[in-house]
């Protein structure tokens, strides 16, 4: 049997949610911040589409929420778990819904000391 080693995902990334809108999203008078959904970025090497709804961040409240160019995002509702691996081209953030996995540049999970401890899974949880 062979082993499994087990790294917990936060020793090696962030887990984020998206800004808590809360209400629906529309576009913004000299909104100029992408917000995006999983399905805006369904088609790799194109722009944004049109649709996408731009807000304003006059006053710093989506700062914390731009998406980083190695974020991954993952959509965790109904049967069906889409992810995409953010490009960027300019700041944007993300629609509620979408979860972020933002890698943390110094973990190594090749490292020793960064592995949790060794178990071995049964044949029923495989």
């Amino acid at each position: 049997m062979s082993e499994t080693r087990w790294t917990e995902l936060s020793r090696l990334a962030e887990l984020l949610t998206a800004y808590p809108f809360r209400t629906s999203v529309r576009s913004e008078p000299g909104g100029n911040i992408p917000v995006i959904q999983l399905q805006d970025l369904a088609t790799p090497n194109e722009g944004l589409p049109e649709s996408v709804a731009r807000v304003a961040n006059l006053d710093g409240r989506y700062d914390k929420h731009f998406l980083q160019p190695t974020d991954l995002l993952f959509q965790a509702r109904g049967h069906k778990h889409a992810a995409a691996m953010v490009r960027l081209e300019h700041r944007m953030i993300s629609m509620p819904g979408l979860h972020i996995i933002r890698p943390k540049v110094d973990a190594a999970p090749s490292r020793r000391s960064d592995r949790a401890p060794t178990s071995r899974l049964s044949r029923n949880n495989r």
